[in-house]
């Protein structure tokens, strides 16, 4: 879903294959990513995974079809 703060916001479930819900999922990226980069008209977002502990990622168009990802996650303890 768009968000006005954070470009995008996104959850992740995959209980057929074991996860209930995945806290920060970078591999998403690559699809969301360009996705909103075209709707939205930029070429560098952030994103928010509003798992129970947080996923923050910003990601920006690179050269040709990549995608630059950094994020940051809160692991479960």
């Amino acid at each position: 879903a768009q968000s006005s703060d954070s470009g995008y916001v996104l959850r992740y479930f995959a209980p057929k294959i074991g996860i209930s819900e995945d806290l920060a999922t970078g591999s998403a990226q690559c699809s969301l990513a360009p996705y909103w980069f075209e709707k939205l008209g930029k070429e560098k977002l952030t994103a928010r995974q509003l798992s129970r502990s947080g996923g923050y990622f910003e990601v920006a168009r690179g050269s040709e079809s990549t995608i630059v990802l950094s994020a940051q996650v809160k692991s479960r303890t």
